[in-house]
This record gives structure tokens, C-alpha cells and sequence, in this order.
């Protein structure tokens, strides 16, 4: 006896329809295509925006010794944008965008420095041949490269999870396991091109650091114009400014100290005492324990039972050397909290 297969679909088991999703009448094989495509293309897609900034979040930084200093290399934290800034973060509290280093995609570098280290692999900051520095480029590009070689497992762990979640779904609603596994592979393909792809934007973005030749370079330049407040010393190259980590509080006094530096404790191993020293040149040293962006640098500040004036008021006149412009030739430097 002969069994007819009505028309107007598939017969059961077809190729085209696998268990579970029978053909809708009159749909064409456009809208049967787009129904075996959709759950691939969703599980690529929720892959690619759960994945990265899960691995992002979770690869943990990679640690670096250049210049003699303690540095850790890693992603910044995603945000909603696809194009931004590197970041630099000193000792956790100074965050720092630079502009010099502009990604497009979510992977973007963030340097994270310690306190300031100072011995004589150091000193070759002030390399004049730069060879230091471009080895010190190329110790924190490789630093960056092992946090993307990281962090692409953790995002292909994330992916798989999600995968497999996916796969496990559809195949209790009896979907074809053929197409399953496709999608299953389809998604950890879509993570590794997004992954790949980002990491290679960021390496090539670093091309804009070829010009940096300072850490005004690599974070740009904020003028400010307070009105001079003191009295007008002459005769310094470079004004430092800070709070206790540079004016080293604890340690002994400078010689012949004023009362400024009794009060904020400047010692003679601050930052000022070792620049003049490795220069050589005449630093003033405005550093004071407590300094903050408002009381200190911009702001008065309360400091033995008196109000010092705003520092970057009291570096506009107290920096000016006789017969030159009121600019120090020594950048102004400023380690602080806020």
C-alpha cells in the first residue's frame, strides 16, 4: 500500500525542517532560512557583548619591571563608547586618560604605576639616546600582548559557557544537533574575530606614541594663570609640587629650613633634593603632606596652625630665574591623591 505526503510542506524528517520546527504554511525559503539562521546569529551576538567585557573585567593584569619601577599592563574597565583612551593609574587613586592612544573597540590599555622607585635604572628616563625608553616601550607592548593572549582564553571560556547553555536548550526542544553544534561554533568563531580584531586596533593605535616624548605628551597640557602670591625668588630651574610622597615627610629635615618647611616636613631625600641632584639645577620645593588639587595646588592650605598660600600661585612667582621668562625649564611636578 503506498502512503501519500500531502503538499504545501516537507514530509517529517526532511532535511530542510529539522524536529521541532515544523514549516508554517506558505512560508518560503527565504523565511525558512532566516529561522535556521536567527538562533546562530543570536548566540554569536550575545557571545560577542557578554564574553569580551566579561574578559575584560576578569583577565588579570600583567606585571612588568621597566625603568626600574613595578608596573601592571591590563584593560580598561568597558564602558558603552567604541572609541576612547588608554588610561594611567597611579598607585590606584590618579587616574589619567591618554590622549595620545585613542582605540577604537573595547580593548584599551591601562598602565597602572606604584609608588616612584628611585635607583639607577631609573635614571635612564633621562636617557638622552632613548634607548631606555624604547625598551621600556617594548617591555609594557609585551606585557600587553600576554594580557590579550589571557584574556582571549577567558573570553573563549565565557563564550563556550554560553554555548553550551544554548545548545543544551534547544536540544531538549529536539532541534536538529547538526545546526546546534554549528551555532555553538559559530559564536566562539564571532568572540575570537572580535577579540583578535580589538587587540590588533589597540597595538596599532599605539602608533601615537611615537611622538610622545614626555609625560605632558602622553596625558596633555593644562595651563592655568593664578595671580603670583609672595615674594618674587629668583634663581630656581624647577618648582616641584605634591603632598607627602614628595615632600618625603619623616625623613630629616632640609638644611636650614623655613617655616614652611618645618611645617610641611620637607626632608632631603624629597623629590625636589633629587632632582637638583641628578639635573644638576635648583629646584624649589613646594611639596606638603595633606596637598590635594583644592587645598594645595588651586587652594590654600591649613598647615600648622596657618593658611599656606595655593602652591601653583606661590611656583607662578617664586619659579622666575633672573633674565628669563617666568617658566621653569624643569616640568612642574605634581604626585598627589585628588
Amino acid at each position: 500500500m503506498s502512503t501519500a505526503v500531502a503538499q504545501g510542506g516537507p514530509a517529517p524528517g526532511h532535511p530542510d525542517e529539522p524536529p521541532g520546527e515544523p514549516a508554517e504554511a506558505g512560508a518560503g525559503p527565504s523565511r525558512r532560512r532566516w529561522r535556521v539562521l536567527a538562533p546562530t546569529l543570536l548566540l554569536a551576538a550575545v557571545s560577542v557583548l557578554v564574553a569580551v567585557p566579561v574578559a575584560i573585567v576578569l583577565t588579570p593584569d600583567q606585571q612588568v619591571v621597566t625603568l626600574g619601577q613595578h608596573l601592571a599592563v591590563g584593560g580598561r574597565p568597558p564602558g558603552l563608547s567604541v572609541y576612547g583612551p588608554a588610561q594611567v593609574v597611579q598607585v590606584g587613586n590618579t587616574s589619567l586618560d591618554v590622549p595620545a592612544l585613542q582605540v577604537v573597540g573595547p580593548l584599551r590599555p591601562r598602565l597602572e604605576m606604584g609608588p616612584t622607585v628611585r635607583n639607577e635604572a631609573a635614571a635612564g628616563a633621562l636617557d638622552a639616546t632613548g634607548g631606555a625608553q624604547s625598551a621600556a616601550a617594548r617591555t609594557i607592548g609585551g606585557g600587553w600582548l600576554r594580557w590579550c593572549a589571557w584574556g582571549y582564553l577567558v573570553a573563549l571560556g565565557a563564550a563556550l559557557g554560553l554555548a553550551a547553555l544554548a545548545s543544551w536548550v534547544r536540544l531538549l526542544r529536539h532541534h536538529d544537533a547538526t545546526r546546534v553544534a554549528r551555532s555553538a561554533v559559530a559564536a566562539l568563531g564571532a568572540v575570537s574575530l572580535v577579540w583578535a580584531a580589538s587587540c590588533a586596533a589597540s597595538v596599532a593605535a599605539a602608533s601615537g606614541l611615537r611622538d610622545v616624548t614626555s609625560f605632558a605628551d602622553l596625558v596633555g597640557r593644562y595651563r592655568l594663570s593664578p595671580t603670583p602670591v609672595g615674594p618674587e625668588l629668583r634663581g630656581y630651574t624647577g618648582v616641584v609640587i605634591g603632598d607627602s610622597r614628595v615632600s618625603r615627610l619623616g625623613g630629616p629635615l632640609v638644611g636650614d629650613p623655613g617655616r614652611d618647611d618645618r611645617d610641611c616636613g620637607r626632608s632631603t631625600d624629597s623629590l625636589a633634593a633629587e632632582l637638583a641632584s641628578t639635573l644638576p639645577a635648583e629646584v624649589l620645593n613646594l611639596a606638603c603632606p595633606s596637598a590635594t588639587i583644592r587645598e594645595g595646588l588651586l587652594g590654600s592650605q591649613q598647615r600648622g596652625g596657618r593658611n599656606l598660600p595655593p602652591r601653583r600661585s606661590a611656583s607662578s612667582s617664586r619659579s622666575r630665574t633672573s633674565g628669563s621668562s617666568s617658566s621653569p625649564s624643569v616640568p612642574t611636578t605634581c604626585v598627589g591623591r585628588s
